[in-house]
């Protein structure tokens, strides 16, 4: 007996065979649909039968009357428009098919070597439910309309379908029209929380708080010991860690740019985490809370962001991944964390720009975000502007006057 070692394949770049083969066969189709509308047909004239002489003078005195039937073009436009519509589902289908070419060289790597996971990829998405009751509802008024009228099947209804299958797809593929739109591509990520921004928020709560929230929350009393000196025990206002998430990204903001309002009293500090505490001071009254600068998951963004290597953060987009982060933290992980007692067991506070956390600007974010009544009805990050009193009409009254009120 011997060994052997055996490798199991790693997910490499998908190539353009289904695109090709898509490609070839939609351009097939559509050239035997070209070459039949052009081709020459020999015209086969079928002789009729006069009527008699009798017949034609009794229409003449106006003893017989000619007729004609005359069709009715409902039904034919609604057989056609059916012939129509399986082309489509024919050629979605067979789109769907193409598929199969290129993600069969990735079964090993990519599906574990199971042929019908690769086949239920490629037709994942279709809403199966109405995809089979449109079929059906085609076959049923394809067999039916014929049954019971006098249309009858030509060989243009076979074209119908085929145009659906050729020229159509085709029109896409030169034009690019069937790729999805950004909106398209943003939504799907949004449904499946494949952002950036959304996972490196959850990868901040299990890498960070998960191990954190349970010491500070579950803490027997309001009393921390800092820096792990015993004489140095200070109580806090609130349990629950301050989170500051800056819309910029940057982390080398401190909150000892105000001295005079904002002082640092120690560090609680654990085996997988450190957070701060400060004491804030404002309108001659002083609170203490545990505050902390989102650094991790910022920092690994910002540097995605500035790399050239990467493309899943650009500078366009980061503010938007950002958002998304924040989003996720504060609402998906706060209001619902993996760990049930861990519900609203943090205040995250979003800074939208630098200029909202001087002149004591971050202290009246961080006691409104507190205070507010109602923070769940609030969204978006938040800054401090300065309005005059006399303008009324500006939509950012509302809110300076609830922070002021909060504050």
């Amino acid at each position: 007996m011997r060994e052997i070692i055996i490798f199991d394949k790693l997910p490499c770049k998908r190539k353009k065979r289904a695109r090709w083969a898509s490609f070839i066969t939609f351009l097939v189709v559509a050239v035997g649909i070209l070459a039949y509308g052009f081709a020459r047909r020999e015209v086969e004239y079928v002789p009729i039968q006069l009527p008699s002489d009798s017949t034609l003078e009794d229409i003449r005195n106006e003893k017989l009357r000619v007729c004609t039937i005359k069709e009715r073009d409902g039904l034919s436009v609604l057989y056609n428009t059916c012939w129509g519509l399986t082309g489509i589902v024919v050629g979605t289908l067979w789109d769907r098919i193409c598929l199969l070419c290129e993600e069969s060289f990735h079964c090993e790597s990519r599906y574990s070597g199971k042929k019908w996971k690769t086949i239920k990829a490629c037709f994942k998405g279709i809403f199966k439910k109405g995809f089979f009751t449109c079929a059906a509802f085609l076959v049923f008024f394809l067999l039916i309309i014929p049954f019971f009228t006098e249309i009858s099947f030509k060989t243009n209804h076979v074209i119908y379908m085929t145009s659906g299958i050729g020229i159509g797809p085709l029109m896409l593929r030169l034009l690019n029209l069937d790729t999805q739109s950004e909106v398209q591509i943003s939504k799907i990520m949004e449904e499946k929380q494949t952002n950036v921004g959304e996972t490196f928020s959850w990868f901040y709560y299990y890498y960070y708080l998960e191990k954190a929230l349970p010491k500070l929350v579950f803490h027997e009393d309001d009393t921390f010991v800092l820096d792990h000196d015993p004489e140095n025990v200070v109580r806090v206002d609130s349990k629950k860690p301050i989170l500051l998430v800056m819309l910029d990204g940057k982390t080398e903001h401190t909150l000892k740019e105000e001295i005079d309002k904002i002082t640092r009293l120690g560090q609680i500090n654990g085996e997988e985490y450190q957070f701060s505490v400060y004491r804030l001071k404002h309108n001659d009254t002083e609170y203490t809370y545990i505050i902390q600068y989102v650094e991790e998951a910022l920092k690994f963004l910002y540097r995605m962001k500035s790399s050239d290597e990467t493309n899943a953060i650009n500078k366009a987009d980061w503010t938007y991944q950002v958002k998304l982060f924040y989003q996720t933290l504060s609402t998906t992980i706060l209001k619902s964390p993996p760990h049930p007692l861990l519900i609203d067991s943090f205040v995250v506070v979003p800074v939208s720009d630098e200029s909202s956390i001087k002149n004591g600007g971050l202290i009246k974010l961080i006691l409104h975000k507190i205070n507010s009544a109602t923070p769940e009805h609030e969204d978006g990050f938040m800054r401090i502007v300065t309005i005059h009193d006399t303008d009324e009409s500006s939509d950012v009254i509302p809110i300076i006057a609830q922070m002021e009120t909060a504050v």
